[in-house]
């Protein structure tokens, strides 16, 4: 027969490195490797962190001899050894990045947020990372699921999917789309107001149709005049402001559709007497 003599070195070497993988997924997810104590999505991952703390600070030249490549690959995700007691409470959760991406959807007119995004040094730092990684889990999700399987387990790892139907239905409200744009750089409301008076001109109205073929992200954007327009009338926080309202009023946008209708149809009328 053939003895493994390094079983249990080798299944202890295999559980590290499963719990290091689930390590950078959380990563890549929050940003940091600072998972909190309790943490409810994987509490096994909560205490495997505190024990490599744990061991590091008793036994650290032990580890660094025996195990550098592990302290290695720790570091170099970012991995802290020692943290300040307030770090460990600075986490956003899944709710709380979804209102930032509302926001940002808000100010840009889509859900296209770059990787490398920032949120101007605000807590939307990492918003781009997160919507890569809703990418990422809802692929995984759908290839791994099958008909036996409930909504919200990885089929084939059993692991938990974070991507679950809930939440696919409410980023797909938001018009948030599954494949990335890779656009490098956003498109400013002043450039999207330029297309939109361009279009004016051709037309003779500025009623861009929400599935407009020729250019999808502009109907969006006016969709998205019109409902910050409404939030306005409902007292809302709102990024429309009083001079891009002039502007718009300027060249004959109407902030109900309703109205633009009834404007064009008395046009169509009045040609016809």
């Amino acid at each position: 027969i053939q003895f493994a003599w390094n079983y249990g070195r080798d299944a202890a070497e295999e559980q590290w490195q499963s719990r290091y993988q689930e390590l950078v997924e959380y990563k890549n997810q929050y940003g940091d490797c600072n998972v909190p104590q309790g943490f409810a999505d994987n509490p096994q991952l909560a205490i495997w962190v505190v024990t490599q703390r744990m061991n590091y600070k008793q036994k650290k030249n032990k580890l660094m001899e025996d195990y550098p490549d592990r302290i290695e690959a720790l570091e170099r995700i970012g991995f802290q050894w020692q943290l300040q007691a307030r770090t460990m409470t600075k986490r956003v959760s899944w709710e709380g990045r979804y209102q930032q991406l509302q926001a940002y959807r808000d100010q840009f007119g889509d859900c296209n947020v770059p990787y490398s995004y920032n949120g101007n040094g605000n807590s939307a730092n990492g918003l781009g990372v997160w919507v890569s990684v809703q990418r990422q889990h809802y692929k995984v999700c759908q290839n791994s699921r099958d008909d036996d399987d409930a909504e919200d387990n990885f089929s084939s790892k059993a692991k938990k999917c974070i991507m679950t139907r809930d939440r696919i239905a409410a980023l797909e409200a938001i018009d948030f789309s599954w494949e990335s744009p890779r656009t490098k750089s956003r498109i400013s409301w002043e450039q999207r107001y330029q297309d939109l008076s361009k279009f004016c001109g051709v037309h003779g109205h500025c009623n861009v149709p929400r599935n407009y073929e020729k250019d999808p992200s502009l109907g969006r954007w006016v969709h998205l005049q019109r409902e910050q327009y409404r939030k306005l009338e409902r007292g809302e926080k709102s990024t429309l402001t009083s001079e891009r309202i002039k502007v718009m009023e300027k060249i004959g946008f109407h902030w109900r559709v309703v109205d633009a209708k009834n404007r064009a149809e008395a046009k169509s009328n009045s040609l016809a007497v």
